[in-house]
């Protein structure tokens, strides 16, 4: 019976946060363009947040009037002021 209440007790106290970030069912797969909290959440190593843009996005650099950024899907994503390619919304997934 002390095992149960201790147990119980235990499972109350975990922690129960809501995944960060992200919309949709489907899993981030760390790829550009996906929403992100930091650089581990990202393969390119670059997570950026936008000022008046979308959430923190899975990004890379870019050099603008340079090579295009990466296209997301078929809209075309240009390169920001502040050298990183800025997507109009985040992938539809979960992190």
């Amino acid at each position: 019976m002390r095992s149960a209440l201790v147990a119980v007790v235990l499972l109350m106290s975990a922690c129960t946060a809501d995944a960060p970030g992200g919309q949709g069912t489907q899993a981030c797969t760390k790829a550009l363009y996906d929403p992100c909290n930091d650089e581990h959440d990202c393969t390119s190593g670059q997570c950026q947040g936008f000022t008046g843009g979308p959430t923190p996005v899975c990004t890379q650099s870019c050099i603008q009037g340079g090579g295009a950024c990466p296209n997301q899907g078929s809209t075309t994503v240009p390169c920001d002021t502040t050298s990183f390619c800025r997507p109009p919304a985040p992938n539809t997934c979960t992190l």
